[in-house]
């Protein structure tokens, strides 16, 4: 992914600039010491064999260098909270509703190779008694890994194959408000890539817009949950909405009828 405009780098200078998200470290243990020194080493060395062969071989940057690194890991999985609700792969592929609905995404499965390069963009699910391999959209065919059966053998969330496949219009999924609240703990929500969510779920809600809209949830939650005097697991789910409508948020009011709004 190239950017043109870096973020917070004065406006003028964002014709002269390119920030590139491009570094993956594998086989890793993100709440190792040890293991994420190697990974700060690994991406600092891949950004420098990279800018030197944009500079040789892309035209236009015979001129260029490296200004700067960043300063932090995009780590894409760590550890997950067991919450009230936990997400599964199957409710992004049928673009799922919940009436706890606190945001919404549209991203499907996103799994990059935690051993070796590629991407994985299907899940392995039961329909009808029968072995299936659900994609959540069309670029699920896209994937570098495919089922043993060959990408033939891909299918939707109700079993159709090929031709036939046939994805939720629109293709939006609901993240609901117990997927932030964990099970055992009183007084804590989570926001992001910790959700509540089996592992292909997670793959799809961890993208940063749906991080900033399950923050931005949860952090009204805490206030609704101040301000009234309950544990957050008690916040009424319609206030917290209409809270979140109110400063703004699309948790999908436009596309269907919330039950108590």
């Amino acid at each position: 992914n190239w950017l043109t405009h870096v973020p917070g780098r004065p406006e003028h200078v964002g014709q002269d600039e390119v920030s590139i998200c491009f570094a993956h470290s594998r086989n890793c243990k993100p709440l190792d010491n040890r293991d994420l020194t190697r990974m700060y080493i690994e991406g600092r060395e891949q950004a420098d064999i990279l800018w030197k062969f944009i500079k040789k071989h892309v035209p236009g940057y015979e001129k260029c260098w490296l200004i700067d690194t960043a300063p932090l890991l995009g780590v894409r999985e760590s550890r997950r909270v067991l919450g009230e609700y936990v997400m599964t792969g199957m409710d992004i592929a049928s673009a799922n509703k919940f009436d706890d609905v606190i945001c919404i995404s549209g991203h499907g499965y996103d799994v990059h190779g935690p051993d070796k390069a590629g991407n994985i963009k299907w899940i392995e699910a039961q329909i009808d008694g029968k072995t299936c391999y659900v994609i959540a959209n069309a670029s699920g065919v896209g994937s570098s890994w495919h089922p043993e059966t060959g990408p033939e053998s891909y299918c939707d969330y109700k079993g159709r194959r090929g031709a036939e496949m046939q994805f939720p219009q629109p293709p939006v999924y609901d993240i609901p408000y117990r997927s932030l609240v964990p099970v055992d703990v009183e007084n804590l929500l989570v926001a992001g890539r910790c959700l509540s969510a089996d592992f292909m779920a997670q793959s799809g809600c961890r993208l940063i817009l749906a991080c900033i809209n399950m923050g931005e949830a949860a952090g009204t939650a805490a206030a609704i949950s101040l301000k009234e005097q309950v544990a957050p697991r008690k916040v009424s789910r319609v206030q917290l909405q209409r809270a979140l409508i109110a400063n703004g948020a699309n948790i999908g009011q436009n596309m269907r009828a919330i039950p108590g709004l």
